[in-house]
Parts: structure tokens; sequence; C-alpha cells
């Protein structure tokens, strides 16, 4: 099993992960294990080709090779193994975490690097190996079925098509233009082959006699080679958050309140959290969840009906291994915890859930001393309950700001809403004011129809009000037994009973 619980923050915005279910350590199955094999062999290629291309020569070899290729053209293939030496570096660590287009670029890389051993020196050996390695990474293209970023691929084309424009414009003006410069016979040559060489890494042609001419010989490379490092990181690159967030693809708010069967749940769905839609016609079920790095935390059950949570939990981890993210999960409970324990998830309590019977509720016995002290006190000073108006934003603020500052300065905003004034209004949101017209606290709930539970999600009350959150609290549980909820959720408490 992993060693480390997910206790970082995520995105910033974590302070806790409760409830977390983590992956234990499988056995990877057979093809993973060669593709992984393959990953280290391409990268030891990749060095060996750097090596080869700086260091290795053999004069024998050599003075064979130059009776059936020209000097350029052996120079070129030594360029060409430099090149792809580096690429295959970069690759390795792709290709190793089964990405399917670091297997696209290590197919070309190896039957690159095998030609060029062959056209550079004659390396046999180094070119066994790299055919040997194409054969093997061949058929396991299926199982390499992490995608990548899809706006960095998009990113990357659009790069790859500008840059082959630039530097054909670029190298056939420059071939016209300072053909004397780099060495070619007027006539004796076609601009046009002259130049598809030279974007292909090839200057074997040129000759370069100025320095005008060796910069534009060396530039041409530098910048083939920049662009292919540009693309290449593009399409290698793991997916970030702003790629696969649709802004117009937000859950549909009643059916969210319909069939949320936790408080973190309906509070996930909103668009500040990623959203997974079954592919089974809209509407049937969604997981919302956090992104951060490699981990995918689904936040609450999914939104859909009992018999449909395994369903879309399938959908959903097998949609983590697309992007070969780390499913894991806070606040589960019910078929969708079963279905996670059965795929091997291992259960981390980290708190529980406050929640209150409203039918059983009183303020008798010696526990509710506090409670009943609190609501005296409220009666003999004539404290007064009203809902949330726009025209109360600037106390909300201010207690809000208060509140804040004695609590570590920043919002907590992961599994909770944010105190806006249009969220406020958005929700059931109580204010408790003085006789004096100041406010001393506030709380907002919304309502689990499926579950018969009302939900706080935000309370700040003012420091020099004692009592005043109890007294607001004691009066919403009785409003929620009036209006028929079998529960009153006071929320999550971290680290309680753990």
């Amino acid at each position: 099993m992993w060693r480390r619980i997910f206790t970082s923050v995520i995105s910033g915005k974590f302070s806790l992960i409760a409830d977390l279910l983590r992956k234990r350590r499988g056995q990877p199955d057979y093809e993973t294990v060669w593709i992984r094999v393959i990953a280290v062999f391409l990268f030891v290629t990749g060095v060996m080709n750097l090596i080869s291309s700086l260091f290795s020569f053999s004069i024998v070899r050599f003075e064979l090779l130059e009776d059936a290729l020209t000097y350029q053209l052996i120079m070129g293939s030594r360029i060409m193994v430099l090149f792809s030496g580096i690429l295959a570096l970069i690759t390795a660590p792709a290709l190793y975490r089964r990405k399917r287009s670091a297997w696209i670029i290590a197919i070309l890389l190896l039957a690159l690097s095998g030609i060029g051993h062959l056209g550079k020196g004659a390396d046999v050996e180094e070119s066994a190996l790299c055919l040997i390695l194409f054969g093997a990474l061949l058929p396991l293209y299926r199982h390499c079925s992490v995608k990548s970023d899809p706006l960095r691929l998009r990113h990357g084309g659009l790069i790859l098509v500008a840059t082959v424009l630039f530097l054909t414009a670029y190298t056939i003006a420059g071939t016209h233009f300072l053909a004397d410069e780099l060495g070619l016979t007027r006539g004796n040559y076609s601009v046009w082959t002259v130049s598809l060489k030279a974007l292909l890494f090839d200057t074997s042609s040129f000759d370069p006699q100025t320095k005008r001419a060796l910069l534009f010989n060396d530039t041409l490379l530098l910048s083939n080679f920049l662009s292919l490092i540009t693309v290449l990181f593009l399409a290698l690159s793991p997916v970030i958050m702003r790629s696969i967030q649709d802004p117009h693809n937000q859950p549909d708010n009643d059916f969210t309140r319909d069939f949320a069967s936790r408080p973190v749940s309906l509070i996930a769905s909103s668009p500040s959290y990623l959203h997974f839609y079954r592919d089974r016609g809209k509407g049937t079920g969604l997981v919302n969840y956090a992104l951060s790095r490699r981990v995918a935390l689904a936040v609450g059950n999914p939104v859909c009906r009992d018999l449909e949570a395994q369903a879309i939990g399938r959908e959903w981890l097998g949609f983590c291994r697309e992007y070969d993210w780390i499913p894991a999960a806070f606040q589960v409970d019910g078929p969708f915890l079963d279905y996670l324990i059965s795929e091997g998830y291992a259960r981390v309590p980290c708190g529980v859930e406050a929640l209150v019977d409203t039918a059983g509720f009183s303020l008798a016995g010696k526990q509710k001393q506090n409670l009943r002290t609190a609501v005296n006190r409220g009666t003999r000073e004539e404290w007064l309950i009203r809902d949330f108006g726009e025209s109360d934003w600037d106390d909300v603020k201010g207690l809000n700001d208060r509140w804040i500052g004695q609590h570590g300065g920043k919002e907590k905003s992961f599994g909770m809403g944010s105190a806006t004034s249009s969220y406020l209004a958005e929700t059931r949101t109580r204010l408790l004011y003085s006789r004096e017209g100041v406010l001393l606290a506030y709380l907002n709930t919304f309502d689990l129809k499926r579950a018969s539970i009302r939900s706080i999600d935000l309370m700040r009350r003012n420091p020099d009000s004692p009592g005043a959150i109890e007294y607001l609290f004691v009066k919403e549980i009785e409003t929620a037994r009036d209006e028929g909820f079998a529960r009153f959720d006071l929320g999550y408490s971290p680290l309680a009973m753990v």
C-alpha cells in the first residue's frame, strides 16, 4: 500500500483531506512492465545517441561508408542522431507513463536513430538496438492509452504549422538570396530541393563562405530544433485543469438538488470544481472532483440514483486512467464507497459529520446547559433572526472579514462555499441581529431532499457576542424539525473520533 496519505494542499485550497480513499499498490500488468522496460532502454538509447554522435568514430568504417555516401550526408546523419538522442531523453519519462503521444514519438525516434547510426558510421550495434526496441514497442500501441493535454496538443499543432510555414519561407528566401555565399552554383541546384533538405536538418548542400551565410546556416538548425523541442514538450505535457474545464457544461441545479446524497456533493457542484458526466444521456449522473498535478479527488458521492453509483464510479475511474491520474475520494459512503473498496481502495477515516436527529432534539440535560444559556440570553436581549438581503452585505462582509482575520487570514474554500453576496443570496442565509441592529452571527444552509437533511455551509459569529452562534443553531434545528427534515447537519468535523 502507499506509504503516504494525501495530506498536501491541493490547488492551494485544501486545508485537510478527510475520508480519503486511496488505491492499494497492485502489480502492474504484463504489457505495462514491458512498456516501462522499453522506456528505460529508450532513455539509455538517448544517452547512447549523444555519446555516439559526439565521440564515437571509426576510421575503417568511415572509409568504407565514404565510398557509398557523401561526406555531407554522413555528417547530416550524425546531426540527426544527436537531435534524436536529445528528444529520446525527453520522451522516455512520458513513455514510462504510457502516454500515447510518447509512443508515436518514440517509434519515429527509434526508426530515425536506427537509420542515422547506419548513415553516420555504419554503427550496426547501435542500429540493431534501436530496431529491436522499435519492434518490441510497435505492438504495444493500444496499451499506451494515456491521453495528453488536449489544449496543449492543439497549441503544439498550431505552433508546428506556424513554425513550418515560417521556416519554409525563411529557408527558401535565404537560399535564394545567399546562394553564392552558401557555396551554391547557380543553375546546378534546385531551391526547393535544397530548402527541403535544410528543413529536415540536412544542410550538407551548404558551404558557408561568409559570416552572414554561416549565421543563416546555424539559425536554420537551431530554429528547427527549438520548434521540435517546444512541440514535444506540449505533446507530452500532463493535463492542466483549464484544458478540461468547460464553463458551459455545468450541472443542472434541479438535478443536483434532487439527487445529491451528501452536503459536500451539493457544494462541489459549483463551477469552481470539475465535473465528470456519464456518457449515457445528459443528467443521469456526475462526479464532482478537484484536480492537482496527477491527483483527481472525487468530492462527495456521485450525484445520481443509488443503482447508478457503481456504473458512474467505474466510468470515472476509467476516465482517470485515460489521463494517468491518481484517483481518490473525499467524504463518500453508501454504494459508491462499497464499490471503491471492492476495487481495492482503502478507507482512511479523518473525521465525522455532525448530524442532529431533529425529532429527538431537546435542550434538556446537563450537557445542553450552554445551549439553554444562549437561548435564554437571546430571548432576554430580544435577538432577531431574519433572511439575508442585498442591503445586508456590508454588515456581513465586515463580520466575515473580522472572522477570517482571527482564523488564519484566509478563506477556506475546499468543501465549502464562498462568502459572496451572490452565493449567500442563492442559498438560505439567516442573520442574527441584536436589538440595537448589530449583526451578531450568520449562517447559510441548503436542503438535501433525497436524504431529508438540512445542512450548514458557512457560519460566522461576532467574537464579542458569546452564545450568538449557539442560539442561531438551536433556532435553525427547531425550524428544520418543523419543516419536516429528519436530520440537521452541523458540518464536517476534521480529526474527530480518529
